[in-house]
């Protein structure tokens, strides 16, 4: 759910020292802003625990994680190719098989491509350890499990790249166009093309996933930052089990269950108040949900105090009040952004937490536009609430090149 930059200190790149030291540590800062809301962290809250899906995570050791960014890198300049990685997940005799593609790796001699076959084992150890936890926790029910990091998923890889599986889905999906006057034809291919993406985020088996995961923009940017904030650093070390760590990531895996998209609600929290609530798939329209805001509100809110607030961060009056009963695992922050699924029976389950920061999407609040809303200039204000209130016109340019010309293709042949 995060739209973040691309990383200031990627490697490649030249740069004064004076701008490489300060994007450091710009990325550092950002790895510890992210900490409190990673889902390691916040699943560690029982009560959060009991409201959101069946989970399990499966952290990366630190050899794990840099030989996750050593193939990733290796693949996003072709010194192998994606072939190889499959073959290689296959087993320990088939990581012999790998061939290195650049003529600058065979010029470097054996040692560059034995530290890579010796990462490719180490992603299979990281594709063993995963195939245990969903067999363990009974995870995949027939229908694949869903997966993401402990910082965010790989949608990038589901909505801006082509998928027979999608275009399939979606192909169905469009068949079905009611023609109705509440929902214009443009419109409606926008809805079920988020419609049929949902599947896509099912993984069968953890060889496609990691795979997957190797070619993410958005993975190989938060994985890398990670690397480069741990390196030097021993975060375990002097710090309380209870409190988040810093450059900690893994994959989360969760039993697949399809959400309907017009259930599902971006939350900001600031200073231990809701400020606003948006529809979180902010480019369609849903005619269920006009009318709906106040309901909306009252069920999150409702939530949020029953749920939510007996875990923030303790103020220092209440903690000096505080008895000696056995203390409760709280949130390590005040201010987040909350996606949340509501049904219309006013169950609410919690995706993720997101930190609070211009880079995660506003949805339909703009960061710079009502930034006096989301941060909470106006405390005695009620939260706004912001829906999508008619057909968006333009609406197919939100999707990709190769996603918008199936969509011209069948509004084509529509002949409207």
């Amino acid at each position: 759910p995060t739209d973040r930059p691309l990383h200031p200190g990627r490697r490649g790149r030249p740069a004064a020292r004076g701008h490489a030291m300060a994007a450091a540590k710009q990325a550092d800062a950002l790895v510890e802003l992210d900490a409190p809301t990673n889902m390691d962290a916040w699943l560690r809250v029982d009560s959060l625990r009991e409201h959101t899906m069946e989970t399990e995570i499966v952290l990366f050791s630190q050899r794990e994680l840099r030989a996750f960014c050593k193939v990733a890198e290796a693949l996003a300049v072709e010194d192998v190719e994606l072939s190889d990685v499959e073959k290689a997940l296959d087993g320990p005799n088939r990581t012999r098989d790998v061939e290195m593609g650049s003529k600058e790796l065979a010029r470097s001699g054996r040692e560059c491509e034995r530290d890579l076959r010796d990462a490719m084992t180490e992603l299979r150890s990281i594709s063993s350890r995963l195939e245990d936890a969903i067999i363990e926790r009974k995870l995949d029910e027939g229908k694949g499990v869903f997966a993401k990091m402990t910082t965010r998923s790989a949608k990038d890889c589901v909505y801006d790249d082509f998928s027979a599986k999608v275009k399939k889905n979606w192909k169905s999906l469009l068949s079905r166009f009611p023609k109705s006057k509440s929902m214009s034809a443009e419109q409606y291919a926008v809805n079920t093309f988020i419609e049929a993406t949902s599947t896509a985020f099912s993984y069968r088996d953890t060889k496609t996933l990691l795979l997957k995961f190797l070619q993410s923009s958005r993975v190989n940017f938060d994985t890398n930052r990670a690397v480069e904030y741990n390196h030097g650093r021993q975060n375990d070390k002097d710090r309380k089990k209870s409190e988040p760590v810093p450059g900690r990531i893994g994959i989360v895996i969760r039993k697949f269950t399809p959400i309907s998209p017009e259930t599902e609600f971006r939350v900001f929290v600031k200073d231990r108040r809701i400020t606003a609530i948006s529809q979180y798939f902010h480019h369609c329209f849903y005619p269920s949900l006009q009318g709906k805001e106040s309901f909306i509100a009252e069920t999150i809110l409702r939530f949020f105090e029953d749920i939510i607030s007996p875990v923030l961060p303790k103020t220092s009056s209440e903690k000096s009040e505080m008895s000696s009963t056995p203390p409760v695992v709280h949130l390590a922050c005040s201010s987040f952004i909350l996606d949340l699924i509501v049904n219309f029976a006013g169950k609410v389950q919690i995706i993720e937490l997101n930190p609070f920061i211009p880079s995660t999407s506003g949805c339909l609040f703009d960061w710079a536009k009502d930034r006096m809303i989301l941060e909470n200039t106006f405390p005695e204000r009620a939260p706004e609430v912001r829906i999508v209130k008619k057909n968006l016109v333009g609406s197919l340019a939100y999707l990709v090149p190769c996603w918008r010309r199936e969509a011209k293709e069948w509004l084509d042949s529509l002949q409207i």
